[in-house]
């Protein structure tokens, strides 16, 4: 993993995706769902299935180079490694990394719609700032897992990852779906699952895409 300098201002290809927080029930398995008329509750195979994508995405080609969350994106309380600092604190503020298991149609969303089965993950991890004056030993810091990044003249260190962004595709004549996507925010491990489905503050910044609902990498 190695040093990489990110701004603020640039397009994310899951901008906006943030469950509503009113009115959160947890069950006794962990999974949090939501009173958004829009989203659903997943069935014990999609559970299952953002399991699988939580243990496998890391081995998938990252689609860009990593950036700076949107302060939209963020998971519906609890979390399960969540930061105490706010999110409205640059301290809370989290850096992401975009995975797609189909990379080369993900990277071409311009030219043709995303196949059925393409799935695409945002990773964020919690950035901690470090002291400018700080001697920073960037082999050791890669040997750890950690990333050093850059923004606003101040050095942080991002750690493991916290929560997933999920889009999944699948038939885009399913009318539970939005023309085919279904979104979900997990934890790191996928096992408890915050919202899923057509979740309407995802739904409502993808729309705005020309694109299957796509984005695109960070530039």
């Amino acid at each position: 993993m190695k040093t990489v300098e990110v701004v603020a201002a640039i397009g994310l290809a899951l901008a906006g995706c943030a469950a509503s927080n009113d009115s959160s029930e947890a069950s006794e398995e962990g999974l949090v769902t939501t009173n958004n008329a829009a989203a659903a509750t997943p069935t014990n195979a999609q559970r299952a299935k953002l399991e699988q994508i939580a243990r496998e995405y890391s081995t998938w080609r990252t689609a860009g180079m990593p950036g700076w969350a949107n302060r939209m994106c963020r998971q519906p309380p609890p979390s399960a490694h969540r930061s105490e600092t706010s999110a409205d604190t640059p301290h809370g503020e989290k850096l992401f990394q975009l995975y797609a298991r189909d990379r080369d149609a993900y990277l071409r969303h311009i030219d043709v719609p995303q196949p059925s089965g393409q799935v695409i993950v945002k990773e964020t991890l919690h950035v901690v700032a470090v002291d400018p004056h700080l001697p920073i030993d960037e082999d050791e810091l890669r040997r750890s897992g950690n990333t050093l990044a850059f923004k606003d003249n101040q050095r942080w260190i991002a750690g493991a990852p916290e929560e997933l962004f999920v889009m999944l595709k699948g038939d885009e004549s399913d009318p539970e779906t939005d023309r085919g996507w279904m979104y979900a925010t997990t934890s790191s491990d996928g096992r408890v699952v915050t919202s899923f489905g057509r979740v309407e503050s995802c739904m409502s910044c993808h729309a705005k895409s020309p694109f299957d609902r796509v984005f695109g990498a960070p530039p």
